[in-house]
Parts: C-alpha cells; sequence; structure tokens
C-alpha cells in the first residue's frame, strides 16, 4: 500500500477502501460483531491478510499496468526515483514558493535499514515534539502507536495514546527518548519534531527537524529558552547516570541554549502576523477546505474573514447597520469606497496588486483583503460572481484567507490567538536593542489609539483626505464636493470653511491619542476628480447633486447632475498618478493648504492650552523642486505663525525675519559656511539670536522650532551646529514650547536627485516609496498585478527576487534612497529621514533602511509590532558585524562635492520673494533678498 501510494502515485483511498471491505465486512461477520463495535487490526486472520493482500496487487496492477516488485532493489530503485520526483510535485512546488524557499536545485535521499514497531506489544512508533507546539509549554508532547507501523502515525489512520503512556509501557525506553530530547534541543538550540521506533524495547531515532509552531508557543519557547534550562539539573543527572546522556549534555541541560539577541533573531514576522489576526480553524479537515475552495489571489492583508457577499459600499454599510457580516466585492475600490470598506469584514478585489487602494486601506485598519483575483467575473445587473466555476450571488456566504489568498464558499470557523506574556517580555527586549524608530500610518483617533497601544513611537503618516469620507458625517465630503464645483476663490474659501471644523476635530483627536509623540500630517494628496462620483456611476452622481441642493437651501444656486458631469470631465486626466495632485493642487489652490495648516495648528493650539504636548510635523506631498517646495514651505509657515500670533501662546513679538542657520558644506577653512534661511519665527519667549558662522553657540533648539525672538521681534535664533567651517542653526521658534516642523516627501527620482537642494527647505524627508517605486519602474501598483509575478517566479521569468511593492527594490529605488540620504545629510546633517510608503512594514525593506541610516519607519498599526522586532533584528545583525546590501550600497553611493565652490561667506541661490538674515565669520549681520 505505502509503495503502491507514495512511490507510484496511486490514490491511497483504493487500497484503504480494499482493507475497510475485507475488516468490516468479512471480519466483522466472523467475530460477529455489531456493525456500531470496532473491529482492530490486528483481530484480522492470516487468511484475511492475504485476501486483501492479493487485492492490493490487483490494484498495483490496474493503475500502474504492471504486476508489483517483487526484487528488494527494484523497489529501492522505485522508491528512490519517486524522492527525487516529489522535488517537482505540486504540493512540493507550492510550499516552497509560500515558504519563500528559493535556491535549492533538488532534494537528497536517505537510505537505511528498516526496522518494524509492529512485531508485538514490545514494539510501537512515535512522533513528539521536545515542547508543546501549541503553548509552547516545556513538556515532551507527543503521540504513541503500540505495535504499529510509523506511516500509521504520521497518516492519523489510528488512533494514538499520549505519550506519557511509554513511561509507564517501556520505562526505559522512555528514558532513552527523554536523554535524545535533551541532546537534539541543547545541540539545534530549538523545539524539535521527532520520529521514532521502538523494536523489541529498543529505541531507533527516525527522524528531527525544527517543529512547526503556533505564534503563541514561538514567543514563550523562544524567551524560555533564553531564560531558562531545557530541563532541571535532577533529572539530566539521573540520565547521565544511567548512561542514556553524555555529561556534557547532562551539564548543559540546565542553563539556556539562547542568548536574548538569539531569541529576537527566533521570532519571525508571520508569527506576529499570525498572532493579531482572525485565522481559520486548524481543526477543519483539509479536504473539506479542498471542496470548499472556489480561488485565490493575492493575499494583501493576512488574516481571516467571512460575511456576506456585497457589491456596492452602500449595500455593505446598510447590512452591516442591521448587524450582518459582509464581505465586499469589487472589481477595484476607489475613495468613494471607504465607508463600506470599513463597514466590512473583509474584502475582495477582481484586480489589483498589494499596494493597490484596496490594499492600501484595508491593511491599516488590519482588514483581512485579497486583491489581484483574475478568474473572479463580477455581473453587476445579475448581482453575481463567478469564482472556480461557481456562481454565488449577493447575501451568500463566503470565508476568506488573507494569509494564502485562498477563497472559499461558505462559513468556516475562524479562531482569534492570544497573545502571550513572553510576547511583551521579547518585544521589551527588542525595545532596548533597536536604534530605527517605528512610527505608524493613521488616519484617525481610534487608529492612533491603536498604533500606540501595538508600540508606535510616533505618526509617520497621516492622510487627511481620507477624513473627507467620514460616513458618519456626510457634511465632510459635501463641502469637499461645493468647494470643487465652485467656480471662484471666494466660493472655494466659504465651501472650505465649513470643512475646517472637521479636520480641526480630527486632527485634536490625533494629537490627544498620541500625546506627545511626533505627528507628520500630509496636506492633500489625490486629484480632486477622486473626491467626485465619476460616470460610471449616474446614481451617486444624482444623489451628491440632490445632497449639495438640500444642504445649500432654497436660495443658492442648483447644483446639477450635468454640473457635476461637466466638472469631472474638466478635471479628466490620461494618466493622474502623474498628474494634478499633491502640492500641484497646493500651487493652484492655495486657499486649500491654508485651509488644511490652519486646522492643524488650531488643534495644537488647543491641546497645547489644555496641557497636551503635540510635536505636528507638516509634510507636503510630491515635490519635485527646491523653488516649488520653497514656496509652499513659506506659505504654511505663514498661516503658522498666524495661527501662533492669534493664540498669543508666548505674549511675545512677531515675525520679523525669517533668521539664518549655518549649513557645512566641508571641513577646512577653504570651505564654504553658507545662509539656508528657513524659520526663525519669533513668536513667544525673550530668546536672542546668537548663531555665528563658525560654530557659535546656540540660543535656540536645534532643529526644532521654538520660540525664541525677543520683544522686538528679532530672528528665532541661529543656533550653530560645532565643527567644521560653520554651524547649521535651529530652526526659529513658535512661542510658548509649541513646536512645528515643516517637511516634504521623497517621491519622485528629481527629488531624490536633488535632495541637497530640498534639504535646504524641508526640515525633513519622508520617503515615500510606493510612489518612488511607480515613477522610477514605469510600473502602476494598481495593474501591475497582473504581470508581476510572472517577473518574480523563478520558474518563469524570475527577473526579480520579489514584488518591488513589497519589498523594496534595492538596486534602483534603493540606490535613490540611499543617494537622498547622502544628499540630504550633506545639506543638513540633522535633518529627520523616515519612510512612509507600504515598505515601512516590510521586514526586507526595514532591514534596508536600518542599513542606510533612516531615522525611523512608518506602517500600519497592525504591523507595528513586526517593525519593531525587524528593527531590532536588523540592529542586532549589525552589530554581530553583518554587513547588509543597504550599507555596501551606501558607501557606494557617496556623492562627489559639487564641481563650483561658492567663495567664503557666500550664500546659496534664492528665489525672489526669499528673505534671509546671515551672519558671516566677521559676526557682520547682513540681509540678502
Amino acid at each position: 500500500m505505502m509503495y503502491g501510494s507514495t512511490a507510484m502515485g496511486i490514490d491511497r483511498e483504493h487500497f484503504d477502501g480494499a482493507f475497510e471491505k475485507v475488516k468490516n465486512e468479512d471480519a466483522r461477520a466472523r467475530l460477529g460483531r455489531p456493525d456500531g463495535q470496532k473491529v482492530l487490526d490486528t483481530e484480522l486472520t492470516a487468511e484475511e491478510l492475504e485476501r486483501i493482500v492479493a487485492r492490493f496487487k490487483e490494484i498495483y496492477r490496474e493503475h500502474t499496468g504492471s504486476d508489483f516488485p517483487q526484487d528488494p532493489f527494484t523497489q529501492l530503485a522505485g522508491a528512490i526515483n519517486a524522492v527525487f520526483r516529489s522535488w517537482m510535485s505540486e504540493k512540493a512546488v507550492t510550499y516552497r514558493r509560500v515558504e519563500n524557499i528559493t535556491g535549492l536545485n533538488g532534494t537528497a535521499v536517505n537510505v537505511c535499514r528498516m526496522v518494524f514497531g509492529n512485531m508485538g506489544d514490545d514494539c510501537g512508533t512515535g512522533v513528539c515534539f521536545t515542547r508543546d507546539p501549541s503553548t509552547g509549554e516545556n513538556v515532551y508532547y507527543g503521540d504513541l502507536l503500540i505495535n504499529a507501523q510509523g506511516e500509521d502515525v504520521v497518516a492519523g489512520v489510528r488512533t494514538p495514546i499520549k505519550l506519557d503512556e511509554l513511561r509507564r509501557l517501556m520505562p526505559e525506553a522512555y528514558d532513552q527518548l527523554e536523554a535524545v530530547r535533551i541532546m537534539l534541543e541543547v545541540h539545534y538550540r530549538d523545539m524539535q519534531d521527532l520520529e521514532f521506533t521502538i523494536e523489541r524495547n529498543k529505541l531507533y531515532m527516525l527522524q528531527c527537524r525544527t517543529g512547526k509552531r503556533s505564534p503563541t508557543a514561538a514567543f514563550k519557547i523562544a524567551v524560555d529558552q533564553a531564560t531558562e534550562g531545557v530541563v532541571p539539573k535532577s533529572v539530566a543527572s539521573a540520565l547521565v547516570k544511567k548512561k542514556y546522556l553524555p555529561k556534557r549534555y547532562g551539564d548543559a541541560a540546565h542553563k539556556p541554549v539562547l542568548t536574548r539577541e538569539d531569541a529576537i533573531r527566533r521570532i519571525t514576522a508571520e508569527d506576529i502576523e499570525r498572532l493579531f489576526y482572525p485565522i481559520i480553524s486548524s481543526d477543519i479537515p483539509r479536504a473539506e477546505l479542498d471542496r470548499r475552495r472556489m480561488g485565490e489571489g493575492i493575499n494583501a492583508v493576512p488574516g481571516a474573514a467571512g460575511g456576506e457577499v456585497v457589491f456596492t459600499a452602500a449595500e455593505a454599510e446598510e447590512r452591516a447597520a442591521a448587524g450582518a457580516k459582509v464581505i465586499l466585492v469589487r472589481k477595484e475600490t476607489s475613495p468613494e469606497d471607504v465607508g463600506g470598506m470599513h463597514a466590512a469584514s473583509g474584502i475582495l478585489t477582481a484586480t489589483g496588486g498589494k499596494t493597490s487602494h484596496a490594499a492600501v486601506v484595508a491593511r491599516g485598519w488590519g482588514k483581512c483583503c485579497i486583491v489581484g483575483c483574475d478568474e473572479l467575473r463580477l455581473d453587476g445587473a445579475a448581482r453575481t460572481m463567478s469564482l472556480g466555476g461557481r456562481t454565488l450571488s449577493a447575501g451568500d456566504w463566503i470565508t476568506l484567507d488573507g494569509s494564502t489568498g485562498a477563497v472559499y464558499e461558505g462559513k468556516l470557523d475562524l479562531v482569534r490567538p492570544q497573545a502571550p506574556p513572553e510576547y511583551d517580555t521579547l518585544m521589551a527586549w527588542c525595545d532596548e536593542r533597536r536604534t530605527l524608530k517605528v512610527r505608524t500610518n493613521a488616519d484617525t483617533p481610534e487608529d492612533a489609539a491603536r498604533a500606540v497601544a501595538f508600540g508606535a513611537e510616533g505618526i509617520g503618516l497621516c492622510r487627511t483626505e481620507h477624513m473627507f469620507f467620514d460616513p458618519s458625517e456626510p457634511q465632510r465630503i459635501r463641502a469637499m464636493r461645493e468647494m470643487i464645483l465652485s467656480e471662484t476663490e471666494d466660493d472655494r474659501r466659504r465651501a472650505l470653511d465649513k470643512l475646517l471644523p472637521f479636520q480641526r476635530k480630527d486632527f485634536e483627536g490625533i494629537f490627544r491619542a498620541m500625546n506627545g509623540l511626533p505627528v507628520t500630517i500630509r496636506l492633500i494628496d489625490p486629484p480632486l476628480h477622486e473626491f467626485l462620483p465619476q460616470h460610471d456611476n449616474p446614481k451617486a452622481q444624482q444623489d451628491a447633486a440632490d445632497d449639495l441642493n438640500a444642504a445649500m437651501g432654497d436660495g443658492a444656486a442648483r447644483v446639477t447632475v450635468e454640473d457635476i458631469q461637466r466638472r469631472v470631465d474638466q478635471l479628466h486626466e490620461s494618466n493622474p498618478m502623474l498628474g494634478h495632485r499633491g502640492c500641484r493642487l497646493c500651487i493652484t489652490y492655495p486657499e486649500i493648504l491654508e485651509m488644511q495648516v490652519r486646522a492643524i495648528m488650531e488643534a495644537a493650539v488647543t491641546c497645547h492650552k489644555a496641557g497636551v504636548k503635540v510635536l505636528p510635523e507638516i509634510m507636503i506631498p510630491l515635490s519635485i523642486d527646491a523653488k516649488e517646495l520653497r514656496i509652499l514651505v513659506e506659505r504654511t509657515r505663514a498661516v503658522a505663525d498666524r495661527v501662533l500670533e492669534e493664540a498669543r501662546l508666548g505674549g511675545g513679538g512677531k515675525r520679523t525675519a525669517e533668521g539664518a542657520e549655518g549649513a557645512e558644506s566641508g571641513r577646512g577653512a577653504g570651505k564654504t559656511a553658507y545662509a539656508a534661511a528657513v524659520s526663525a519665527m519669533s513668536v513667544g519667549g525673550n530668546g536672542k539670536a546668537a548663531g555665528k558662522g563658525k560654530g557659535g553657540k546656540a540660543s535656540s533648539n536645534g532643529n526644532a522650532r521654538k520660540g525664541g525672538g525677543g520683544k522686538g521681534g528679532r530672528g528665532g535664533g541661529a543656533g550653530a551646529k560645532r565643527g567644521g567651517a560653520g554651524g547649521k542653526g535651529g530652526s526659529g521658534g513658535a512661542g510658548g514650547g509649541l513646536t512645528y516642523m515643516v517637511g516634504t516627501m521623497i517621491e519622485t527620482p528629481r527629488a531624490a536627485l536633488t535632495a541637497d537642494d530640498m534639504a535646504e527647505v524641508a526640515e525633513f524627508f519622508s520617503f515615500g516609496t510606493n510612489d518612488l517605486t511607480q515613477t522610477t519602474m514605469a510600473l502602476s501598483r494598481d495593474d501591475a498585478g497582473r504581470f508581476l509575478p510572472e517577473y518574480v517566479d523563478e520558474e518563469k521569468a524570475g527577473i526579480f527576487p520579489a514584488d518591488p511593492f513589497q519589498s523594496i527594490d534595492i538596486d534602483g529605488v534603493g540606490k535613490l534612497v540611499a543617494m537622498a540620504v547622502e544628499l540630504g545629510r550633506r545639506t543638513r546633517p540633522k535633518i529627520k529621514l523616515g519612510v512612509c510608503g507600504e515598505h515601512g512594514g516590510d521586514p526586507a525593506s526595514i532591514r534596508f533602511f536600518q542599513q542606510v541610516g533612516l531615522d525611523y519607519v512608518s506602517c500600519s498599526p497592525f504591523r507595528v509590532p513586526i517593525a519593531r522586532l525587524v528593527a531590532a533584528q536588523a540592529a542586532v545583525e549589525g552589530a554581530g558585524g553583518k554587513k547588509g546590501k543597504g550599507e555596501k550600497l551606501a558607501k557606494s553611493t557617496k556623492i562627489a562635492p559639487r564641481a563650483t565652490k561658492r567663495s567664503e561667506g557666500a550664500t546659496p541661490r534664492r528665489t525672489k520673494h526669499t528673505k534671509s538674515t546671515t551672519r558671516g565669520r566677521s559676526g557682520k549681520r547682513t540681509v540678502r533678498r
């Protein structure tokens, strides 16, 4: 049977059916047993076994066309060839793909003497783990069959007894097994999965390997092995005395086998993922899962979810409000679907990749999501979905496994693992060792609070546009649409005035949730057409028109569907990703920037007055030029300072000069010291400007924007950084201890290549690696999922080692990041550098960011623990002398100094509207316009 099924590929059910037929018909009749009473395998007679063997040979001949080989060496050759063939079996290929095992050329075969566990009651076979694989408890855990062969345990065809029974039945064999357990765990320093056979009371070990374990067990085992021994000293000594355990293993058995650094390296990102997301119950038989499986897509967000199928966001909200669990099934999602996406338990789309809109939004909420399910067919008119030859209607139940990408018909049991105490212990070890800060991408106070609970050290990306789609307050999107449809600036400002209180309330909630941690807020990024219903949804356009008219009242001009359609046509772009979006909107419509900055700063002032420490960082998206950035930074600071002056936080003077910062351009007398005018507002305090050209003292604080101006509103302090030919000053003040920063996203190749110029204006960079990957590689993250698998699959093209939207393309995009880091720090040595793209939560990418010297990564709340773990692993690996590709790349991208040297005391090229104050080496104060 085993040779036929394993070596020759005959379905085992044919053999099992023949065996059960003889046992349950012939043997049952002979024994006179009723149908409900069990017949044991050992109760079969020799004659009945001979009939079974004869039938097995017939089955073999029917399926192979040849007789079963009687020569042992022919059988051996067949078995060896079967092992070699198994390397390319569908199951093996799938396993290697899922486990990301690459670079192996094949498998090996061991040939050894057979021992038998089915020769009597002093024989047996078993499978065991050196620790409990479910809980991680330090107990010998396993199953045992007396008078049986090994395949019976592994295949589960007979019910075993607990391993503890071996101590009573065969105490010597149990002691031998206990000694083996200790030796293997001390040697391999990890929990082991063992297979053994006992023949005539003698133990034979068949196999050992590192054991699979639950996420709960992974943490407990790692912490226990770093803090306590394998067994107590008394147990090890007794086995040494019996000569079952060598003395050197006995001496080591009661000591920890791991260091804390080893324990940190032991945990994987998948362990943490599985710890916080619901998963499909492991109690469901594999055959049942296979029967229900409809198809698969790209596993965008892990975990599992089940619910009724719905096809529109509105329907998802309606059914969820009624208490139903729903799965939102769409061809793709857009910002208009956010309400339904939030209401749904899970999301399934026919298109898109791991960084598509659906994936990014769902990941931020920790919501199960499968995208790029190419075989999924949707019929909007019939309200049906078809996948894997099955058609389901709205209201039918499906279950998604976001960890594998599988879609199942019907309702499957889900379980949520519980984080053990050892999780907190190990994460504390991680925080002690990592140098890379971990922030979160969060758009609501709830997301922010959740991220803080997961250990986030700030917000690296708050997307202001997501706040406009809050379904609980339709006034938000209504005001935004009113602004977009307005014909004049005055009308736009009136509409934005309606939006201001909502934005202010959101920011205030986020500041309170973060309670003193930095919050990076990105100004509006998407193109305006995304806030209007599109032509493919005329009902939504009519609803939007009706909503606007009802809100504006009878006296106002009516909004028609034609008005909306005309505006949609005006805003249409062939390539909106590279179109009128990001900072370009703020250049065209400065009133949008002004409203958002005012909302941010008014929220900050409110919190500050209430005793809540706030650290706002205002981020300008998609900038491509230093002049462009300077215009927007000055507009931002003008609004921010106006709010602070209105608040009278420090009771001091007003802004009269931008102040100055000395900037290093090299070392030695021949290097230049030039002023980079950036932000010395003096709203508060009685500080005094004291920055001097050559490493002078600092009266203001480094790069933070703190109050420093005097009564007359003199420069807010040009605090100089010591060293080099000139110092770099601190940013000017905002008074009363309320500080803020203004920076930009680096998300285009030009921004990265001109980072030295950008750093003259920006106080921080945040790498938006989603768009940086798109613009560098000419790939659309929403559409590339259709062909990228061909680029990644080693058995096809194998061009990239991983999806570049999932793990950063080190050789291309990564090189731009490394260059921007080098250029930015050359201009502003203390510039804060982070990343806020999806790569901020990817383990391989985090290691790269550590190596090139970023200060922080930012990721979705549910990936914060993963980022903390991987940042610690990267720090541990670096401390151990292990050099990564990022460090080598950072060295290889050192940029040569500019060919044209500026003369001593010269200032950089400035725009006409720029006004700056500098101090040369003589200390003389000059003003340049």
